[in-house]
């Protein structure tokens, strides 16, 4: 295939990968939301080197034998290989890359092609240019929330990826394990809210637990102390509220929070409780607090201390926590600043 853009990738993946300003960050997102297509067993990202064919980045079974043999046969040797696998190639000279989809599952020449576009647009991202055209208008609140969400999670993995690459060898072994375990759960949440598939069964702890794990970079970045307290996996079995949309709460309200420490460093304390027959999210600062006019308004749509159309995440928090029965509430904090607390039924 040839570098026209055969098909477009869908709006969200533009976003992801126009608005990942590292070309490494932006090259492992590509080939996780390949991943998370589930469109082959192994997906591999490759660029040419002074020595061949390097890898640089692979997820699931990138089969090192299988991947060589593909890269290394000419066109007329393709076509065995192409029964199991495909590639696409785009760029020259040291921009050029090819991606190889290993074991490939069932796909048709339209999936085909939008994969070859995102690769196009992968190279083009890399050479410094913007996306083909400017993305479209949300077409609805839940696209809109969609990519407030995305931004959220982009800044957090940006965050931690500048960390590990700027002082990851200063870090002791086990703290840069940590944040790579982190920067890799932070990558599958991005691909997975970029293509719009968010797996809610990983549970309550467990996803509560990796946004907890994603916000501890940036919050080390700009001076603030951060703790999380949350129950066992075993007491958090139930929740009326899935797991993602407390995830995406908790996201939103830890991204305020440090936004309001910015500058000046600080606390913020999140913790999960239950209370009866309901879950009590709670999280506070020791920032400089909310004004008590604009705290019955923050969760109202476009409310918020940062300007008009900035407050879209606490209203659609608080909407559908309505919707179960459950309430949104700001507040002074005991630490001095602002606490936001969530409720929501332990069972529907």
């Amino acid at each position: 295939m040839d570098e026209r853009l055969h098909a477009s990738p869908s709006s969200t993946l533009v976003e992801l990968l126009a608005e990942t300003p590292d070309p490494e960050l932006r090259e492992r997102l590509c080939v996780e939301c390949l991943h998370s297509m589930q469109l082959a067993e192994g997906v591999a990202l490759c660029a040419r080197g002074a020595a061949g064919w390097l890898v640089r980045v692979a997820r699931g079974r990138a089969d090192d034998a299988l991947l060589a043999r593909i890269l290394l046969a000419d066109d007329d040797e393709q076509a065995a290989w192409m029964e199991s696998s495909a590639r696409c190639s785009a760029g020259v000279g040291e921009d050029a890359r090819v991606l190889v989809l290993l074991r490939r599952r069932d796909m048709d020449e339209a999936r085909l092609a939008e994969v070859q576009a995102l690769l196009f647009l992968l190279v083009v991202l890399g050479r410094g240019g913007e996306p083909l055209a400017p993305l479209p208008a949300p077409k609805d609140d839940d696209e809109r929330m969609r990519r407030h969400d995305l931004r959220n999670s982009l800044h957090a993995l940006a965050s931690t990826h500048e960390l590990l690459k700027h002082f990851g060898a200063d870090l002791p072994a086990d703290e840069r394990e940590r944040f790579e375990a982190s920067l890799d759960e932070e990558c599958r949440r991005a691909s997975r809210l970029a293509l719009s598939c968010v797996d809610g069964a990983a549970g309550l702890h467990a996803t509560l637990d990796s946004v907890a794990r994603a916000e501890r970079a940036p919050c080390a970045l700009a001076g603030i102390e951060f703790a999380m307290h949350l129950p066992t996996p075993g007491e958090c079995r139930s929740s009326a509220l899935a797991p993602d949309a407390a995830a995406r709460a908790l996201q939103n309200l830890l991204v305020n929070a440090r936004e309001a420490l910015a500058g000046r460093g600080g606390r913020i304390v999140a913790s999960l409780a239950r209370e009866g027959e309901a879950w009590r999210l709670v999280v506070e600062d020791d920032g400089p607090g909310v004004d008590p006019d604009l705290a019955t308004r923050l969760f109202s749509d476009g409310a918020s201390s940062k300007g008009d159309g900035r407050g879209s995440g606490l209203a659609s928090i608080a909407a559908a926590l309505r919707t179960l029965g459950g309430s949104a509430v700001a507040g002074r904090s005991r630490l001095g600043g602002a606490r936001f607390a969530l409720r929501w039924p332990v069972q529907a």
